[in-house]
């Protein structure tokens, strides 16, 4: 019961990053089936992000591999902070 929770609220974090962030301009979402997202965001909002998410006291990782520099990767978790992260993000690109 307790995993099978664990893989519903993952789940649930997937989906929310889909759909408040995967119709965005310059986001994609990538397909997961492990504990983390991977997400494609427009470059010239990195600096706004890594701030208004340190602000926020989440360590999201931004990539850095070659061909990975506008990606994030998020560790999937509790819903509430899954659901600020979203909004934190959303704020990035709509306050540019």
């Amino acid at each position: 019961d307790h995993y099978r929770k664990v893989a519903e609220d993952m789940e649930w974090d997937r989906q929310l990053f889909k759909k408040e962030l995967g119709g965005l301009p310059g986001f994609k979402v990538y397909k997961s089936v492990a504990n983390f997202i991977l997400i494609k965001y427009p470059v010239e909002i990195k600096a706004a992000l890594q701030k208004a998410l340190a602000e926020q006291d989440y360590k999201i990782k931004f990539m850095g591999d070659k061909g990975l520099e506008d990606c994030l990767r998020i560790t999937l978790g509790q819903p509430q902070q899954i659901k600020v992260v979203v909004d934190t993000i959303k704020k990035a690109y709509l306050g540019r």
